[in-house]
């Protein structure tokens, strides 16, 4: 691997490498090193805190297996017929035996369902009058039992015969009112019952010694002996006088940390060894187009070639396509260049024609001032100023003052024609620093002149409203005129609020909504809004924005 680094010339590749070997490398390995020598001990702990767990739940899963046998007692006792049959109440032979046929046969059979370990079921009778039937109902003969010196027959004992690998449980079967002795109650389970459980905890590097009436049994190939280091666990059930002891090999565990070690160890050198092939891979690539990159950095830029679908692949797509049209660009700049001279050119030349307006508009008035031709001079001063006004474009905006101003004298210009007929009402609140561009709010009163009129509408009011609040702008320009079409005033809200063309709706002179809408979305694309409305006795035009902080 390092005879393939030194063939390499990039840095790149090299830092990875030793920042990976420094930093994560050589670093975990100490790591885990250290990590084993400080859990050693502590995996010894827990592996015996384990065993130990696993040993009383064994202990309690016998424990339950034995309780559940004993059931049979209750299950028995609680039959009513049953303890009339112990008593002799059945004194004839041919009930005894109906009485076995009908119920107590099947209530035995029944009893072996409680418990698949248990073998044999076996009531032996202390009244000699009874009769012996089957393999349940024996009378009793002491001498059949060998008990043991502690053993508490009244409340049942078991036994552990391990030569016939049963374990049986005996117990002195009472009346229901306890007064007298009916028999005794044997039940005799085969050794699975303990065996089953034990098996579960045999393994590999354990061995399970049992200890019963001072004898031991080993279970397993080996005993604790053939440890070098014994982990030594005990327990012990509570319905039968066994003690339960678990051996197992310390050295094996230790043995399986250090191989489990070791796998770790290779599986990280191996992950490794690919993950640098693969940042090798990636940084070759890197490399060499970074080296493209800078050989092409004083001259024209050449297209790059790479074969593979990534995301590298895809910046390089990007060079190459940006390579592709930058001489396009360069040729568009040049064009634009040119084109924006000719607009420049226009612009100047067109400065003359309005002022030779501007200039006649003014003789025209002090002609008309000096025949006392009041109105009429009034009238041509106002269209002077408009015009002036419509082409100053030397602003990109103009503030809300200088554009209600320009409306004044647009109505007063519309008053010559329609008189009293026409009103303006202007309320503006704390707009001193709102600004917008030139033609903004104007086109919406030019269109209440236009579409306002009706038959039965003669005289129109147009009310402005512009608020400011907190740093937002509300502005509302209402008319008491003829109001549009339901279906028309939707489409033309939707169209407006994507900025979509309203031409089938416009008469094409003059400055549209359209137009302010996309002049006003240009500036404040995110915030500003246009919505038309029908307040029942005419239009109301509503315009939102945010300002600029």
């Amino acid at each position: 691997m390092f005879t393939i680094v030194r063939k390499l010339k990039s840095k790149l590749v090299w830092k990875m490498l030793v920042i990976y070997i420094g930093v994560i490398f050589i670093p975990s390995i100490f790591i885990g090193l250290d990590y084993y020598i400080e859990i050693e001990s502590y995996i010894l702990d827990e592996e015996r805190d384990l065993i130990q767990a696993s040993l009383v739940k064994l202990c309690n899963d016998i424990d339950r297996n034995l309780e559940t046998a004993e059931n049979v007692y209750s299950q028995l006792q609680r039959n009513t017929n049953f303890n009339r049959f112990l008593l002799g109440e059945y004194p004839s032979k041919s009930s005894q035996v109906s009485m076995y046929m009908s119920e107590f046969k099947n209530m035995f059979s029944y009893c072996f369902f409680s418990s698949h370990f248990i073998e044999d079921i076996t009531m032996y009778m202390t009244n000699d009058s009874l009769l012996e039937m089957g393999e349940y109902l024996r009378k009793l003969n002491m001498n059949d039992f060998q008990f043991d010196e502690d053993a508490d027959l009244s409340s049942g004992y078991w036994y552990y015969d391990i030569d016939n690998k049963q374990v049986i449980y005996r117990r002195l079967f009472k009346s229901l009112n306890a007064k007298n002795d009916l028999g005794i109650l044997e039940i005799k389970c085969n050794d699975h019952i303990i065996q089953e459980s034990l098996n579960q905890l045999l393994g590999d590097y354990r061995t399970i010694t049992l200890v019963y009436a001072d004898n031991s049994y080993d279970l397993g190939e080996t005993g604790s002996e053939s440890f070098e280091t014994a982990i030594k666990v005990y327990g012990k059930t509570t319905r039968i006088p066994i003690e339960i002891i678990i051996n197992a090999d310390a050295t094996r565990v230790n043995n399986s940390m250090i191989n489990s070690l070791l796998r770790t160890i290779f599986c990280f050198i191996l992950l490794s060894l690919i993950l640098f092939f693969v940042l090798y891979q990636l940084s070759r690539r890197i490399t060499k187009f970074s080296q493209s990159l800078e050989s092409n950095l004083n001259d024209y830029p050449e297209m790059y070639t790479d074969r593979k679908n990534d995301e590298l692949s895809m910046l390089i797509q990007n060079y190459n396509n940006m390579v592709t049209n930058n001489d396009y660009l360069l040729n568009q700049v040049k064009i634009e260049k040119l084109h924006q001279q000719e607009i420049e050119y226009r612009a100047l030349q067109s400065q003359i024609n309005p002022h030779f307006i501007y200039n006649t508009l003014e003789g025209i008035r002090m002609m008309a001032e000096l025949q006392d031709e009041d109105d009429i001079s009034d009238a041509v001063f106002s269209l002077s100023q408009l015009m002036k006004y419509a082409f100053n474009i030397s602003e990109k905006e103009v503030s809300i003052k200088q554009e209600l101003e320009y409306i004044r004298r647009y109505i007063n210009l519309q008053k010559i024609r329609l008189g009293n007929r026409i009103d303006l009402k202007i309320f503006c609140d704390n707009t001193e620093k709102v600004k917008c561009p030139q033609f903004t709010l104007q086109p919406m009163v030019e269109n209440s002149v236009k579409y306002g009129f009706g038959k039965d509408i003669h005289n129109i009011t147009i009310r402005i409203d512009i608020k400011l609040f907190n740093n937002c702008v509300y502005v509302e320009i209402a008319n008491s005129g003829k109001e549009i079409p339901e279906d028309k005033l939707n489409e033309m809200n939707r169209l407006l609020s994507i900025g979509g063309s309203l031409k089938e709706y416009s008469s094409g002179n003059g400055i549209s909504l359209e137009n302010v809408n996309n002049r006003m979305r240009y500036l404040h694309p995110h915030t500003f809004t246009m919505k038309l409305s029908n307040t029942g006795h005419g239009v109301t035009v509503s315009l939102y924005w945010e300002l600029d902080e």
